[in-house]
């Protein structure tokens, strides 16, 4: 879901710009811009909560390879 959020923001801010209209005539900031930024924090807190990233693997300690010692079996 977040990722499809940030695309949708990122095609909107291709086609609008990043600064629109607002009231007054006065240029804002155009809306998708937080949407964009929110749904790329969301994703990374994502990726890091379900280790994804090298870091977060390291800090749960998945790095480690297990060497069975079973040299007898061909098939292990």
């Amino acid at each position: 879901m977040a990722y499809a959020q940030w695309q949708d923001a990122l095609g909107q801010l291709e086609v609008m710009g990043s600064f629109i209209q607002g009231r007054a005539g006065i240029q804002v900031i155009n809306p998708y811009v937080k949407i964009a930024n929110q749904a790329f924090i969301h994703q990374r807190q994502m990726l890091l909560e379900f280790q994804c990233t090298p870091a977060s693997r390291v800090k749960a300690g998945g790095n480690e390879i297990e060497d069975d010692e079973d040299d007898g079996d061909p098939l292990a």
